[in-house]
């Protein structure tokens, strides 16, 4: 167990370009999945600044108030993007809201981004979830987000855990990039999925699009901490 845990341990650090714990109660498990289907320290979040310009692509739309959403490239009325963040890959794209409120939802299914029942119910790796959000130097404007913590069944049963932010961007707040940013951990088994709820609207009422801005929506699911290995053997595949 020992050699195999080692070889798997050195395949995973290649495919992370990083170095990862040495402990031997690391389970061999998790650094094959690492290899084999990648479902750790990547952005989860497809669509996450609107980059494919179709709002619809990978979202669904709960509330389109005002003018609708809309997606700008780059931001208006906002200082650039932070482009030494990794999530905005080089690029200049954000989700805009209008005068009454918009919202949508992304939802991610953690087994079918390669996690499997047993790293999230008994390893339970930390799940890191973050956006940049600002509005307009000339409009206050509302910004909100739900980060979710579901079980298999829909996002509208209740969640294992919830994070949520609801900003009042006026004042000092206008024309400057936030991040909001959460990292869920020992939540327990049974979590399957994560709802990615966000949206807003500006405060002054005006037609167009000088609502809240979004961008750099991320879901990252960490490589988990040493633990102890003390599950049963006979149910423990890296598959199952």
């Amino acid at each position: 167990m020992l050699i195999q845990s080692y070889v798997w341990r050195k395949k995973a650090e290649l495919a992370l370009a990083k170095s990862l714990p040495r402990h031997q109660d690391m389970h061999w498990s998790v650094f094959y999945l690492i290899c084999k289907k990648k479902p750790f320290e990547r952005n989860l979040i497809k669509n996450h600044s609107g980059e494919h310009k179709n709002i619809g692509i990978h979202w669904q739309i709960v509330k389109q108030g005002g003018d609708h959403w809309i997606v700008e490239n780059p931001p208006i009325g906002v200082p650039e993007l932070p482009l030494t963040e990794p999530v905005f890959e080089g690029k200049q794209s954000c989700f805009v809201t209008s005068y009454n409120l918009c919202l949508k939802i992304q939802e991610i299914d953690l087994i079918a981004e390669g996690l499997t029942p047993y790293v999230l119910d008994v390893l339970q790796p930390p799940i890191k979830v973050s956006e940049w959000y600002s509005c307009r130097w000339d409009c206050p404007a509302i910004y909100e987000c739900q980060f979710k913590l579901l079980r298999e069944t829909n996002i509208e049963c209740s969640p294992l855990d919830v994070f949520e932010i609801y900003e009042d961007l006026e004042g000092e707040k206008q024309n400057k990039w936030f991040c909001a940013s959460h990292i869920f951990k020992d939540y327990g088994p049974g979590v399957r999925k994560i709802g990615f709820i966000h949206g807003g609207k500006d405060k002054s009422f005006w037609a167009g699009h000088y609502g809240s801005k979004m961008a750099g929506a991320c879901v990252c699911v960490m490589v988990p901490p040493v633990v102890q290995y003390n599950h049963d053997k006979s149910t423990t595949t890296p598959d199952k």
